[in-house]
């Protein structure tokens, strides 16, 4: 069925055309705030912790705010020295930025100037290889393989004398499957002979013990491996913007030439306190990590049950393989029930990214696919 009889027939034709994914950023929808979201509707499209910071984290943003008008320079201090402390590294191996992204947009200057290539899975998280495409490198891909694992063989075959890093997201991001701890660690350890790795950690925090899938261990060991981690997803600091990568002293120095400006790192002293706190706090860590995992399940279950095979997932969001116009469906979904959810197209199947919402955030979702699916 053609897209537009599809809608034409959907008994939320009405919502999704009046409610297109066009409006999200209209005046209207920008001045309209509701009790559960600044955005004014369910967004479970971006991943965002939606059980919130930890009350800790809640409570320095409050404490620090009387502070706003000095300069993060201690906040920034303590944060980098309770990192390098919990990791095993020194201080000057911890680079923080205003989010992961911010450290990655270093990276592509720093990988990128020299031209030559970038490796990585395909599709990937991809923010470091369209920036580095600025400066003219050329960006392999290579394919999920067939159970939508990173090809970490193939990716290891492509690599040539060109080849100025590698860039691996574990887990995955769209997919959310993961890549074993073992084969990483030993792929590492080969490839990092032959040109730098960076490792994006982002969704980690979800997969389980941190301490044991990580591979800070090859920063430990030496390697010049980068390992990226953010506060926006498991900590639920999305907004305060504050990411960091661990590595050798001397990347660490070349990245934070190519990002940093002004005083310091860019997070501010609110956010720091934030941070910090939140990063006290595993307990509170380890119960967005269940709440997560308990409604990944049901909803895994819940698309099963309607005839669909979702990809297994350790993150925060399940990609599930769909045969109507993934768009037109999250069109409809957003226009009828005021939820959000991603629409992708890759290897010419259309699928929904779905971002784990608090229950009442997957019981209203789960009305809607049962009429829109």
């Amino acid at each position: 069925m053609k897209r537009r009889d599809w809608i034409k027939n959907s008994s939320l034709a009405i919502g999704a055309t009046y409610l297109s994914r066009a409006s999200f950023g209209n005046e209207a929808s920008a001045e309209k705030a509701s009790f559960e979201s600044s955005h004014g509707f369910t967004n479970l499209s971006i991943n965002e912790n939606q059980f919130g910071p930890s009350p800790l984290a809640v409570k320095a943003i409050k404490d620090s705010s009387q502070y706003a008008q000095e300069y993060p320079l201690g906040g920034q201090a303590r944060l980098k020295s309770t990192i390098a402390r919990h990791e095993g590294v020194s201080v000057d191996q911890v680079i923080l930025g205003a989010g992961s992204s911010d450290i990655i947009m270093g990276a592509s200057s720093v990988f990128g100037l020299g031209g030559g290539n970038i490796v990585s899975s395909d599709p990937s998280f991809g923010p470091l290889m369209m920036w580095a495409k600025k400066f003219g490198i050329e960006h392999v891909k290579i394919p999920w393989t067939s159970n939508h694992g990173i090809d970490l063989e193939g990716i290891e075959k492509a690599i040539t004398s060109e080849t100025q890093v590698v860039y691996i997201c574990n887990p995955e991001n769209p997919v959310g499957t993961m890549a074993g701890t073992s084969e990483l660690y030993e792929f590492c350890k080969r490839v990092s002979q032959r040109c730098p790795i960076l490792i994006d950690e982002a969704y980690l925090d979800f997969a389980g013990d941190v301490d044991k899938l990580t591979m800070m261990r090859c920063v430990r060991e030496g390697m010049p491996v980068i390992v990226l981690r953010t506060f926006s997803k498991a900590y639920g600091l999305g907004g305060m913007r504050v990411g960091y990568a661990v590595c050798q002293k001397e990347l660490a120095a070349e990245l934070s030439d190519y990002y940093v400006t002004g005083i310091g790192c860019g997070c501010s002293h609110v956010s720091l306190e934030a941070a910090l706190a939140a990063y006290h706090d595993q307990d509170y860590l380890k119960s967005v990590r269940e709440r997560t995992a308990e409604m990944r399940s049901q909803t895994i279950s819940s698309l099963k049950e309607k005839g669909y095979e979702p990809i297994p997932s350790v993150t925060t969001f399940v990609l599930v393989p769909i045969e109507k116009d993934s768009k037109a469906v999250a069109d409809a979904i957003f226009g009828g029930f005021g939820v959000k959810v991603s629409p992708r197209f890759y290897y010419e199947q259309n699928f929904l990214r779905i971002s784990m919402g608090r229950p009442d955030q997957m019981a209203k979702l789960d009305k809607a696919l049962k009429i829109i699916l």
